[in-house]
């Protein structure tokens, strides 16, 4: 369904992923791409510092806007880590359309879902006791 909204608007938006698979701690690039007609714009969605729960944004890039005929391109690149061992369904983001004069027309695109597979590296021995690194000074 949001493909065919996206035809409707004359607005299409794409997000990639670098890595489906990450290590807890490493980071992936998310790339969002936003394809629209002349006369109109999109707004990227604004997030703090958190994709969604679990998924946090380290960095992002301004939005890049570039021409192509008729088309316009707005491309911004997200930066995520995670520090869980889950499987993510990094969910749908909502675009703002606009017209050429930058009026919300009422109209939302989303972006498509990923998934994010955060994998922990190496067992955790759970059988021994937690203990202090050095022992206590007097």
């Amino acid at each position: 369904m949001n493909t065919l909204l996206a035809i409707l608007l004359s607005v299409s938006i794409t997000a990639n992923i670098d890595s489906t698979t990450l290590k807890i701690g490493d980071q992936t690039n998310l790339h969002i791409t936003a394809q629209t007609t002349d006369g109109e714009k999109v707004e990227f969605p604004v997030l703090g510092d958190e994709w969604q729960k679990g998924v946090e944004i380290v960095s992002q890039t301004e939005v890049k806007t570039s021409k192509k005929k008729n088309l316009t391109l707005y491309e911004r690149d997200y930066t995520i880590t995670s520090f869980l061992d889950s499987l993510f369904l990094l969910n749908e983001q909502p675009f703002v359309v606009k017209n050429s004069q930058g009026e919300p027309t009422g109209d939302t695109a989303y972006s498509n879902t990923l998934t994010l597979n955060v994998i922990q590296p190496f067992a955790i021995d759970t059988t021994n006791a937690i203990t202090d690194i050095k022992p206590v000074v007097n």
